[in-house]
């Protein structure tokens, strides 16, 4: 995905490959989207892959169905969504810049309702996890993780506040030592949270005691340096960390030796927190830059199979 202005290109690349297209099977391009103004802030694919949900940072966010390649309505609200996360086919979490958490319909086009999620806490909400089976959001806002439940039939609220991670050694030249839960990921039916810290490593946290299960510090370690952003395999069994240094590396939970390391085939000169992803069942991985190119890599080899050039943008 990159935005320029008034359009934003969609490539569906990671969606094909989720349905086990081959690489050699899948389009180079399906669509680009215009109705932009400014720039995206965070999107999601519904749990169906068929449309995209995209906020820009005008305050203004977009439905789209990807297939047709059409705009299906927008809708503006008083804040920039920060992070998003859906719920159900029919229902998704919205996270805004102010610290308001809402559950959001948005397939509605008239009176959308909007069902706001009870946090207690005004600050960024950078990150947004939701699992199924427990009917539990994990949220990274300012910097607490909650862990939210559903308390009525037309309530959610939080339900769990857990305590600040592990005293860890910050880089010498960190310039920013606040904490910023970035990752959050939910696993074991949502009795466990994963946590990622821009600069205070990864810590799992057991929801119902508050307790560190595990932490990954990397203190000495050549990941060291801010985390921009994680993904967890789909077993649950290791995770992908992109680092600010321009590096990505794969652990075994837990672990603080990478099992791999994938190199970019040009270092950005610029970094900014991203997203990796798990394509393809869990074989490749993928990761965008701040020069506009999207690399794929072999999960075990990990070497670059594909590069998705945006021109830069």
């Amino acid at each position: 995905m990159f935005t320029d202005q008034d359009r934003l290109c969609v490539s569906l690349r990671a969606q094909w490959m989720g349905c086990g297209a081959t690489i050699a099977s899948m389009p180079a391009e399906l669509h680009t989207l215009y109705g932009h103004t400014i720039g995206v802030n965070t999107l999601a694919f519904s749990p169906c892959g068929r449309y995209l949900f995209s906020a820009d940072r005008d305050r203004s966010a977009i439905l789209w169905d990807v297939l047709a390649g059409t705009q299906l309505h927008t809708v503006t609200f008083e804040d920039s969504i920060t992070s998003m996360r859906w719920r159900s086919g029919s229902q998704i979490f919205l996270g805004f810049e102010g610290g308001q958490l809402l559950l959001y319909s948005p397939f509605m086009t008239e009176d959308a309702k909007e069902q706001e999620v009870l946090i207690g806490t005004v600050a960024t909400i950078y990150s947004l996890d939701y699992n199924r089976n427990s009917d539990r959001l994990a949220v990274g806002v300012g910097s607490e993780v909650q862990v939210v439940a559903k308390l009525t039939a037309d309530t959610y609220a939080t339900s769990v506040l857990l305590p600040a991670p592990p005293t860890t050694q910050l880089p010498r030249d960190c310039e920013d030592s606040r904490l910023r839960p970035l990752s959050v990921h939910l696993l074991s039916r949502g009795s466990q949270v994963i946590v990622s810290y821009l600069n205070h490593g990864i810590v799992c946290w057991d929801v119902q005691t508050r307790t560190n299960l595990w932490c990954m510090k990397f203190d000495g370690n050549p990941v060291s340096g801010p985390i921009g952003g994680t993904a967890l395999s789909a077993d649950s069994k290791s995770i992908v960390v992109f680092s600010l240094t321009g590096r990505m590396d794969l652990f075994s939970l837990g672990a603080d030796v990478p099992l791999q390391t994938y190199k970019f085939a040009t270092p950005p000169e610029k970094t900014y927190p991203t997203a990796p992803v798990f394509l393809n069942g869990g074989s490749q991985v993928s990761c965008g830059s701040a020069d506009g190119i999207i690399h794929v890599w072999d999960v075990r080899t990990g070497l670059v199979q594909q590069l998705l050039d945006h021109n830069g943008e």
